[in-house]
């Protein structure tokens, strides 16, 4: 799953400086992951029958890149990605909601995504080197 803040080059350009806007960041990164985490946990919580033992598989922040938080888990089961999904889908409501009864935040918003990918097969991990970019250099 990915969210990412939207708006945000416009809200960074309005701020002559890292001060202003890298708190509002931080808070993103840390908030949305509370978010997440809390609609996850009460989810499982409420659909003990099916989910109850999917409690402690929490979403995972794997990394930020810019404006976006992006999470990876194992998933065992169609309950367990209903779960990320609908969880991670009213971490977006909630933090949205959050965006806009901020004045200095109003024009800022929150997107997502997903993605459910098997691994190892039939995927598998492909290691591009500097020796293979200068070959399609050649080739062109």
């Amino acid at each position: 799953m990915s969210a990412d803040l939207s708006g945000s080059t416009a809200f960074k350009t309005a701020y002559q400086g890292p001060i202003s806007w890298v708190p509002k960041f931080k808070h993103f990164y840390s908030e949305f992951l509370a978010q997440y985490t809390a609609r996850y946990s009460d989810y499982c919580l409420e659909h003990e029958a099916c989910c109850g033992e999917l409690a402690n598989e929490l979403p995972k922040l794997w990394k930020t890149v810019g404006d976006e938080v992006i999470f990876v888990n194992r998933v065992s089961s169609c309950a367990q990605i209903f779960a990320y999904v609908h969880a991670f889908i009213q971490a977006l409501e909630v933090y949205s909601s959050s965006l806009k009864k901020e004045t200095d935040t109003a024009k800022l918003d929150v997107k997502g995504n997903g993605w459910i990918a098997s691994f190892p097969y039939p995927n598998q991990t492909v290691v591009v080197t500097d020796q293979d970019v200068d070959l399609v250099d050649k080739k062109i």
